[in-house]
């Protein structure tokens, strides 16, 4: 984690790579689907990129992780409902940054997951 921190791109992919099965499968189970995961398996790990540095225990770091996902799951179950409610509403949706339109972690998600093949 220390190397992440420093900046090393590699250790980041290696990361990515360890703790994607169990971000992927807290989502899936928070979901029950998996048309929209991949996403937001890719908020997650720049969500935990842009906060690792606040961890004060990176041996916890894999229930860290854990909780992050599964609550960027909830998060994002909230803002598909809100919208729901409100479908004849998508300029309002589109504003607060509705599952089907992500912008809130785009750049970061364009660093951090370019070259791997994982942005669409």
């Amino acid at each position: 984690m220390g190397q992440t921190l420093a900046g090393d791109s590699e250790a980041l992919g290696q990361l990515i790579e360890r703790y994607n099965r169990l971000v992927h499968g807290v989502i899936l189970h928070k979901l029950r689907k998996s048309n929209e995961v991949e996403d937001i398996v890719q908020d997650v790990f720049c969500k935990a990129y842009q906060e690792l540095p606040d961890l004060r225990e990176p041996e916890k770091f894999a229930p860290w992780l854990a909780r992050m996902a599964a609550n960027q799951a909830q998060v994002w179950l909230r803002r598909r409902d809100m919208c729901g409610k409100f479908a004849s509403r998508t300029k309002f949706c589109a504003q607060r940054g509705a599952p089907h339109s992500p912008q809130s972690l785009k750049s970061t998600r364009a660093t951090i997951f370019s070259g791997r093949g994982w942005i669409d």
